[in-house]
Parts: C-alpha cells; structure tokens; sequence
C-alpha cells in the first residue's frame, strides 16, 4: 500500500499530462486540438490522487463517525471516498474520449475504419467516372 501510495504522490499534473499525451501518441489517437482535454484530465487525475492520499493518511476509513448538532454521532461514509469516486467518474469519461479505454479506443478506430472504407469506396467510384 505504501508503494502505490508513494507512486501516486510523484503523479502529479504536469507528469500526468505528459504521460496521458505519450499514450495517446502511442495508440495513434494525439491530436494537438486535444491539448485542452488532455490538460482538463491531467487536472483531474491530479486532484484524484490527493484525494486518495488525504483518505490514506487519515487511517484509510470507510466509515467515519459524524456528530451532528444535538450531540447524536453516527457512521457516515468517509466523505473522501465520494469525493475521490467523483474525480475517477470524469476521468474515466476523459480517457474514454480520447480513446485510452478499451471502448474509447475501439470507437475511435471504428470510426476510421468507416471513413477509409468510405474514402476508398469515394476513390474508387471516382476513378470510374
């Protein structure tokens, strides 16, 4: 645990940024009009991580204990968690646009597969005329 933990704190965004512009090369899906989103993910990724380092360091509790004003206490769940499964939902919805999750990716090639064909099938009625 305290290897991911150490691993998540050299994340931050600046190399998030980089490392998400280096997969997006790699899978042939870069775009420099992406910059903006890559940076909006990168941001986010951030953000999660220090999320999920705070809850670490605060004893990893799924439940805290809640006092609400009359003196009553109850178990709530950890406040932190809701805050970290909101910043990995609009991450997921970022890779996914940008093609880094399996189904982002096939989308993507999908619907270039749909324009070559189409490109080829132009070219060809072209050549014909």
């Amino acid at each position: 645990m305290f290897e991911y933990l150490r691993r998540i704190t050299e994340m931050t965004e600046k190399v998030w940024k980089n490392r998400i512009k280096k997969d997006c090369v790699a899978l042939g899906t870069y775009k420099p009009e992406f910059e903006t989103v890559i940076d909006s993910l990168s941001r986010i990724m951030a953000q999660r991580d220090a999320t999920f380092e705070q809850f670490v360091k605060e004893g990893s509790h799924i439940l805290v204990i809640k006092t609400f004003d009359r003196g009553a206490q109850n178990p709530i769940k950890n406040p932190l968690l809701g805050v970290w499964k909101e910043f990995n939902d609009q991450a997921i919805v970022y890779l996914r646009e940008l093609g880094l999750s399996p189904k982002g990716y096939k989308a993507i090639t999908d619907e270039t597969m749909k324009n070559q064909k189409t490109d080829a099938l132009a070219q060809a009625l072209k050549e014909l005329s």
